[in-house]
């Protein structure tokens, strides 16, 4: 699962867990697919992964996420 707007207004503490929500923009993915969605300029512009932004031809992958 890619969830492609990871922020700090999508992490929740309680309890001592962290929750991650707002999958709106998440993605499903299987270990048989490519992970990188080419043209996906997707989630907030202060949080998104420098290479969706500055590079030519972005693709959006699973360590956008991370």
């Amino acid at each position: 699962m890619l969830h492609r707007d990871v922020k700090p207004n999508n992490i929740f503490f309680k309890s001592g867990h962290l929750k991650l929500a707002d999958f709106g923009f998440a993605k499903e993915t299987s270990k048989d697919k490519d992970l990188k969605q080419t043209g996906t300029n997707i989630g907030t512009l202060l949080y998104m992964a420098p290479q969706l932004i500055f590079e030519e031809n972005p693709h959006y992958s699973i360590k956008c996420d991370v």
